[in-house]
């Protein structure tokens, strides 16, 4: 059974936080346009949540997926693969729900399933330099 993990990108702090928890997303009482998201990092009994505004943050999955390094593997991810060239976005197509690679340059999509990853060089939001690098 793949593991359930996720990751989030803070807009406003522009950092990645890992091992989140997401338990819910709701409507503000105060102003009924605003939604909050409810991220738990490192969770135990003594730690209080942190709440995003969902407009301020991108919540990404763990594929369930590892590279050659041991690295886990998320949506958002840029990796290389052992059997292909180029660098690849790691994104979930909602209409398949599934996890595929996005060929950088040419956008071709393809499953992720059968692919081997050789490595997570990066991802889109600390290392947008990567996705023009490779245009």
């Amino acid at each position: 059974m793949r593991e359930i993990k996720f990751r989030a990108w803070d807009k406003k702090e522009k950092a990645m936080v890992y091992d989140v928890i997401v338990k819910g997303i709701w409507k503000s009482k105060i102003d009924p346009f605003t939604w909050f998201v409810e991220v738990i990092k490192d969770f135990d009994e003594f730690d209080e949540p942190i709440y995003f505004n969902p407009y301020d943050v991108e919540i990404m999955q763990y594929t369930g997926l590892k590279d050659k390094n041991n690295t886990e593997i998320y949506e958002g991810d840029l990796v290389e693969f052992v059997d292909l060239e180029g660098l690849y976005e790691i994104i979930f197509e909602k209409d398949y729900s599934r996890f595929a690679c996005k060929n950088i340059k040419n956008k071709k999509t393809l499953p992720l399933f059968y692919r081997r990853v050789k490595k997570v060089v990066g991802n889109i939001y600390e290392n947008p330099g990567l996705l023009e690098s490779e245009k």
